[in-house]
């Protein structure tokens, strides 16, 4: 990739463009004033020409309507203001990525869902979902999640996309938050999907009752292990005083393994030893 810029005094100031060396089709197009981005940006596919990214800027900061693209077609439309998301986000199809180790772009297409069908549809204030419905991708574990008043409130759907085909839906949990606080049954599933792993009953956003099946490494099940209490959201202690910290354990075979379900002869799942 190769760059042409303007400067003044020392800083960007004016068109500031790139192309890929090897098609010599644009990469990057934007604007700087004084050193700062100020207007339309642009971002290409060097390969097909198609639109990745379209967004504006004012004095070196987000303001206006981003838009971000997949194959030539409108992916997530989003609004800024004074650089935090402000107003309405709506996504076709994807997922907002929550990978660490991901790159690119922040959000990426599921093969699950339809081209037309919004993943995505919420309102932001101030950089904070106010309301609607979130879609987010941790690897191959995809989270569908409903807020309102600022809250997460509504059924919570998690299922992990099959590593064979990216498409096959597996479920993986599901339970209920009220005004940010979750209520009633919380099931989590083995890998198979319909195994159940562990379940909590919560009252007032605490557990309290509560089993995890134990698995041999092969799979079989061979006991249960009951809640005694919790110590925070997400670290359990059970019978035997075994603390359960929840979590994903990556095996290298697939993305994600359930939480709890696989055991080894002295670690849980979730790398706990006990």
């Amino acid at each position: 990739v190769s760059c042409i810029s303007r400067m003044s005094d020392g800083v960007y100031d004016g068109q500031f463009t790139c192309k890929d060396n090897n098609t010599g089709n644009p990469v990057l197009e934007l604007s700087f004033k004084n050193g700062k981005q100020q207007g339309k940006r642009t971002v290409y596919n060097s390969k097909t020409k198609d639109l990745i990214q379209v967004s504006n800027w004012d004095n070196g900061v987000a303001n206006g309507e981003e838009q971000i693209y997949s194959d030539g077609k409108i992916l997530c439309k989003t609004e800024y203001k004074n650089g935090k998301k402000n107003g309405k986000q709506v996504c076709y199809g994807a997922a907002e990525s929550r990978d660490p180790t991901s790159w690119g772009s922040a959000y990426h297409k599921i093969k699950y869902f339809k081209d037309d069908e919004k993943t995505i549809d919420v309102i932001f204030d101030d950089g904070k979902i106010i309301s609607g419905l979130l879609t987010t991708r941790h690897g191959s574990l995809v989270s569908q999640q409903r807020f309102f008043e600022g809250k997460k409130d509504g059924k919570i759907e998690d299922f992990i996309l099959s590593p064979s085909d990216g498409i096959t839906r597996i479920p993986f949990a599901k339970g209920e938050f009220k005004s940010g606080l979750p209520v009633g049954n919380f099931t989590y599933y083995a890998k198979d999907g319909k195994s159940i792993c562990a379940e909590k009953t919560y009252d007032n956003g605490h557990p309290v009752s509560g089993f995890v099946n134990r698995y041999s490494i092969d799979g079989s099940a061979y006991g249960q292990v009951k809640l005694v209490k919790y110590e925070s959201f997400d670290l359990f202690v059970m019978d035997g005083n075994e603390k359960v910290k929840h979590g994903y354990q990556y095996d290298g075979k697939d993305d994600v393994c359930s939480s709890f379900c696989k055991i080894t002869e002295n670690t849980w799942d979730s790398g706990v030893i006990l």
